[in-house]
Parts: structure tokens; C-alpha cells; sequence
């Protein structure tokens, strides 16, 4: 079977402007076996924040040049990873042009949802989109699906509030948009505390209500205070939700109609328990099956026969012991 499930990491701000931190995340999605990884892609802080922010004089600090945001994706490629570009500001799109290998998908950051011009360099491109639903009205997501067409192909369903509640992300979202936009693919980005349960089992969750698309935030240590290090697993742990993807996909869902209706080993020993037609006394070889000569009951022996119309009115090739199993072998 072909699996049907895309994760990525997130890389996001954690990397906090140390380029070898975050060479060190592209080597731990490697290792962790997924598919692609995604970076937010920033190189004029001042277009996204205002100087005022509170968080400015961190976010400094996170900016890198064009040429190490160029060899950082070279890196990703070349480690066999797809590359998710998240652009903050306009300047990225330049980046885009330059990178040897497009970018997998092109995602809108919720902060610029309303930034026309980002979104229409976003359309420019044609490169294929995500756009994070968590906060947003029916209405706003029918606005861009209009503006982008077959150009949007991923909704995913998910937001951080650090870290997020699973009871607040409401994944019955992922069912209904599924039913909404069946042309598109529904995902999830799970934010829950790295030290939660839930941050494993809500993509479990997430898949069986039809997401194949999943994000996670990634870190090198667990618990340690950087940029959304709230919401960050290791590679042991996108390991693991790889893994339980995995088999929900190849084990529990990933089947045709015609599989689904076949009789599986496991279920046909099972079905093998029956009671089956033995024979009431004792049979002569030779003697003419009668409706009192059988009785059902069960017998740990295979080849039994659950239709009487397949033994009565035949004769006996051989001697059958009363409570002995007949089988169409056994007649003639």
C-alpha cells in the first residue's frame, strides 16, 4: 500500500537566529524518517513587526541573510527532505527564485492573512498552498479559496495559544471541512504541550477523521525555554507519531472496498469455531444420509459443512464415528 500521510516539521522561530541550531533540526527531521520540513522565511523584520513589539528585539536576532537561508535549504534537499516556505515578508519571494529545488508547498502565516500583498506573490508563484484555518470564519476560507482556486490544497486545522488545549482546537473541524472541501486535503498542526499525551495521540486522532497532512513543532531538547518551545518534540517523538500514523494508514484505514469484505486468516479461524454437521451415531460406509444421522455442534477440526443440503441424500464413502466431523470428502 501506498501511505497516504505527509509530516513535516516546524521549525518556526525556534532556532532563535543560530544557524547551527537550526542545521541541527533539518538533521533531526532526517533522522526522525518525515517528509518535508517547513521555515518561516523572514529577511525585513521591520515589513512583519513593529519596533514597538514586544517581542522585537528577540525577533532581530532571528534574522538570517539570503545566502545562509539558501544553503539551509540546499541542506533540507539534499538530506531528501521537502521544503514547506512560510514568507513573512516580500523580500523572501526573491529567495523562491533562487532556491535549486521550488519549494513543496507555500503556507500563509495567520498573521498575514490580510496582507494582500503577500497573498498575491503567494498566487504568483502557482506553487501549491497551506492555509491554517484556526481562527478563521467560513467566510474567510471561502474568500481565499476563491482568490486561489486549486492553487489552496491544504486546510489545515490547528493554532498555537502556548500550548494549545485539545478541547479548543475542536478537531471535528477536520470531518466537517473534509465535507466542505472535498477537493482539497485537510491537515493538522498539533500544538499541545510537548509533555502532553495528546501531543502524540491527537494526530492519531486527527487522521481517523480524515487529516493526512501533519505538522509538528520540532526541538533538540525538550522543555527548553526558546522560541515555541512549548508545543516542540524531539525526533524520538516524531518518530513515535510516525510510527502510529503509519499503522492507522497501512493497518486500520488504508483499504479498497474489495479488501475490506475479504475474509482475513485471523477472522477465518474465528469463523472456523462454528458448529458443523457431525454425525449423530455411528455411519457404515456406504449408508444414505438421512436428517436424523446429523446434528450440528462444535468440532475443532476444519473442512465442516454448515449446509445440510450438501450431505443429505448422499452416501458414505467410508465409516464415520458418532460426533465425527463430515465432510464433503467423506461422501459421495
Amino acid at each position: 500500500m501506498v501511505s497516504t500521510i505527509f509530516l513535516y516539521s516546524e521549525t518556526a522561530f525556534h532556532h532563535e537566529g543560530d544557524y547551527s541550531y537550526l542545521i541541527r533540526l533539518i538533521d533531526d527531521t532526517k533522522k526522525s524518517g518525515l517528509n518535508a520540513i517547513k521555515f518561516q522565511v523572514i529577511l525585513d523584520l521591520n515589513y512583519l513587526t513593529s519596533s514597538v513589539h514586544s517581542g522585537y528585539q528577540k525577533l532581530v536576532k532571528c534574522v538570517f541573510t539570503d545566502e545562509k537561508w539558501l544553503k539551509a535549504f540546499d541542506y533540507a534537499t539534499n538530506a531528501g527532505l521537502d521544503i514547506i516556505f512560510l514568507p513573512l515578508d516580500l523580500a523572501s519571494f526573491d529567495l523562491i527564485i533562487s532556491m535549486k529545488a521550488k519549494p513543496k508547498y507555500l503556507e500563509i502565516h495567520p498573521v498575514c492573512f490580510y496582507d494582500t500583498e503577500i497573498i498575491n506573490r503567494i498566487k504568483e508563484t502557482r506553487i501549491p498552498v497551506i492555509l491554517g484555518v484556526g481562527g478563521r470564519t467560513l467566510k474567510e476560507l471561502n474568500e481565499v479559496d476563491d482568490l486561489l482556486g486549486v492553487q489552496l490544497e491544504v486546510l489545515l486545522v490547528g493554532f498555537q495559544s502556548f500550548p494549545s488545549q485539545i478541547e479548543n482546537v475542536k478537531l471535528e473541524r477536520i470531518k466537517v471541512l473534509k465535507e466542505l472541501y472535498p477537493n482539497k486535503t485537510i491537515g493538522y498542526a498539533d500544538h499541545s504541550s510537548f509533555n502532553d499525551e495528546f501531543a502524540i495521540i491527537s494526530n492519531e486522532y486527527a487522521y481517523l477523521l480524515g487529516a493526512r497532512i501533519f505538522e509538528k513543532h520540532i526541538t533538540i531538547n525538550e522543555g527548553e525555554e526558546r522560541i515555541d518551545f512549548e508545543s516542540a518534540v524531539s525526533s524520538r517523538k516524531l518518530i513515535k507519531i510516525k510510527e502510529r500514523l503509519e499503522f492507522l494508514d497501512s493497518k486500520i484505514l488504508n483499504y479498497s472496498a474489495e479488501e475490506l469484505l475479504e475474509i482475513s486468516e485471523p477472522e477465518l479461524t474465528y469463523r472456523n469455531r462454528q458448529k458443523v454437521y457431525v454425525a449423530k451415531r455411528l455411519l457404515a460406509e456406504g449408508q444414505l444420509v438421512k436428517n436424523e444421522d446429523i446434528v450440528l455442534k462444535m468440532i475443532n477440526k476444519v473442512g465442516g459443512v454448515i449446509d445440510k443440503k450438501e450431505i443429505l441424500g448422499k452416501k458414505t464413502i467410508t465409516e464415520i464415528v458418532k460426533d465425527d466431523i463430515i465432510t464433503k470428502n467423506l461422501l459421495k
